[in-house]
Formats: C-alpha cells, sequence, structure tokens
C-alpha cells in the first residue's frame, strides 16, 4: 500500500480539500448576495435611480466627464428640470443609451434629450479593462447583455466563473453594497454657476508632449461600429417616445478644435452620425459648444476644462441652451448663433 508522505498529504490531500471547501463557502456566500443590487460608483447608483425616482423630467443629459464634471458641481437649467445622467468615458456611450432606455421604460417621458459627448468618446475604443466594472456587471437585463454580446464581443464574456474567482464583485462588492444605502434619486447639484463668474487666467502651458497629437490621432472623425449600433438606439428611442435628440460637443482644447473642423473630421462623423438617424427615421441636432465660447484652458489630459470660471461658463451656456429649447425656439440654436466669443 502506498504511504505518502507529509508533502504528497499536503499538495494532494490538504491543499485539493482546502480548494475545495474555500470554493464552496465562496459559492454559498456569493449566492446568498446574488439579489443585491450593486453600488460600487456613480453608474451603479445611476442604474438604480432611473428607475425609481418619481420626478418628471423634462431634459435629459447624459455624456462623459468633460460635461458631468460641471453640471455635477452646477446645477443646469431649473430646480428639478434636468436629469443629469452624464458618467464618464470607461462607462461609455452604450451606458449613456442604456441609462436613457431604463429610464424611459420606467415612465419618463422628456422632451429633450441631450448627449453632450467629446468627440473621442466616439472614435475611440473603450478600454477592456474597464469595461466589467462598468458595463458588463452592471447592465444585466436580457435585452442589456444582447446588446453588449452583439456590439461588444471581444469585451464581454458571460460565462459562468466561480466565485472564488471574482470575490472582488460577487462577494466584497455586494457585501458593501448590501449596508451602503445611497439616494434612489438622481443626483442634482444645489450650487448654481454665477451669471457672471469670474474667468481665470493661467500662464500659457503647452500640452504633455505629444498629447495634441495623440488627441488629434484619436479623433479620426470616423464612428466606430459599436457606437454606431448605440447611436442608431437612441434614434429609435427618440421615435418611440417622442424626444428632441441632440448632440453637444463639449467645449475643446482650441487648438485640437480648429484641427478637427478644417481637417472635415468633424463634418465626417456628423455625417455618420446622420446616417444612422435617417436608417431608423430619427431626426437629430448638432450643437458646438465652442461656437458659443472659446475655452482657452483645460487640464494635461486636453479633455477637462481648467478653472471654475470657465466651467460656470459651459454650465450657463447649457442652461441658456436649455431654456430656449423647452420654450420652442430649439429651430434658432444652430451653431453660431448663441452668444459671443470671448
Amino acid at each position: 500500500m502506498f504511504k505518502m508522505n507529509d508533502w504528497q498529504k499536503f499538495f494532494l490531500v490538504r491543499l485539493p480539500t482546502a480548494a475545495l471547501v474555500i470554493g464552496i463557502v465562496a459559492e454559498v456566500v456569493a449566492y446568498g448576495l446574488s439579489g443585491v443590487t450593486l453600488h460600487r460608483h456613480n453608474v451603479d447608483d445611476l442604474a438604480a435611480a432611473v428607475v425609481s425616482d418619481p420626478q418628471n423630467y423634462p431634459v435629459v443629459i447624459v455624456g462623459d466627464s468633460t460635461t458631468h464634471n460641471v453640471v455635477h458641481k452646477y446645477r443646469i437649467a431649473g430646480p428639478g428640470q434636468v436629469a443629469d445622467l452624464t458618467t464618464h468615458f470607461a462607462a461609455g456611450p452604450p451606458t449613456s443609451m442604456f441609462l436613457l432606455r431604463r429610464m424611459l421604460e420606467s415612465g419618463h417621458r422628456p422632451k429633450l434629450v441631450i448627449f453632450a459627448a467629446s468627440v473621442h468618446t466616439l472614435t475611440e475604443p473603450m478600454d477592456h479593462g474597464q469595461f466589467d466594472t462598468y458595463l458588463t456587471s452592471v447592465w444585466t437585463r436580457p435585452w442589456e447583455k444582447d446588446f453588449l454580446v452583439r456590439n461588444y464581443p471581444g469585451y464581454v464574456n458571460y460565462q459562468w466563473r466561480p466565485a472564488a474567482l471574482n470575490m472582488t464583485t460577487r462577494i466584497g462588492a455586494a457585501a458593501i453594497s448590501a449596508v451602503r444605502h445611497p439616494s434612489q434619486s438622481i443626483w442634482s447639484s444645489p450650487v448654481v454657476a454665477s451669471n457672471h463668474p469670474v474667468l481665470e487666467r493661467f500662464q500659457d502651458e503647452e500640452p504633455v508632449t505629444g498629447r495634441l497629437e495623440l488627441m488629434i490621432n484619436i479623433c479620426t472623425g470616423i464612428l466606430l461600429p459599436e457606437n454606431s449600433a448605440v447611436i442608431e438606439e437612441f434614434g429609435k428611442l427618440s421615435v418611440q417616445y417622442g424626444f428632441q435628440l441632440v448632440i453637444v460637443w463639449p467645449p475643446m482644447y482650441p487648438r485640437l478644435h480648429q484641427e478637427i473642423s478644417t481637417s472635415g473630421k468633424l463634418a465626417s462623423l456628423q455625417r455618420a452620425v446622420n446616417e444612422r438617424m435617417e436608417r431608423v427615421g430619427a431626426r437629430i441636432l448638432f450643437v458646438d459648444a465652442n461656437s458659443w465660447h472659446t475655452y482657452p484652458y483645460f487640464d494635461h489630459d486636453l479633455i477637462h476644462i481648467r478653472g471654475e470660471g470657465w466651467e460656470q461658463v459651459y454650465a450657463n451656456d447649457l442652461t441658456e441652451f436649455i431654456g430656449k429649447s423647452l420654450s420652442g425656439n430649439l429651430a434658432k440654436l444652430d451653431d453660431g448663433e448663441k452668444g459671443s466669443r470671448l
């Protein structure tokens, strides 16, 4: 009869037994937490809030962090007028569409939906490393999973994995979420931007070496196939629920805006979006915030506005745009017809 020494017992008996016990315990705990709504970040919180908030919002704004950093700090338009569903690049255009669709299916009927997306969010592939955190693990309804599987096949993997190999989300995040109770209402800042903000003047700073060239290259003017599908879904929703859809190009670093405009990249991107709209019988209006004002200062990433005064300028521009839109003057707000350039 074979007699095992201590090392053999450890590797052949004790270690596999311990792994099996840990795996079973992890599965039991994960199963017990499987019904918990995750609340790890603002995307989780918004995904829940859009179906529970009873407020009747005439305007919904979605988009990335260029706009989020401003509208999350300063309330735009009047109290209760705007549902702020803006997020960031890692959550991407599909999150904007999913949030809007959940909100519409829960009974909300906005008149105006603003998609305030930086140009590169429609032309740059999403980050694989953060896709599960902000998309796969958040958007789990059948139609959401189907959309991601069809349009992001290289990003998603819905195959079963042992809970022991995914303890951060299935156990750790779920346990924290079980005791965290965020507001069931969509956040709205109590702070209103000044009508006459103090505009900072920073010393002229060149962007980080190569950053401008990188941004110019990223803003290709070509609508990615997955974002084409997202845009088409926005169009379908606008037809089904009868709201006006507007794309607002947020403030851009002046040299970047000049380059993508004069090169025809911005016009090319808008044509591609229009083609998707026409396929579903939808209408869209493009508005360029850079035709309202010139925004001279940006952080080194060339994405986020630098200076609270300049952020307030953008907040005020959006407020004025929304006010005119709701008063029936939307047709008069094409590029170049609002305000003077600073």
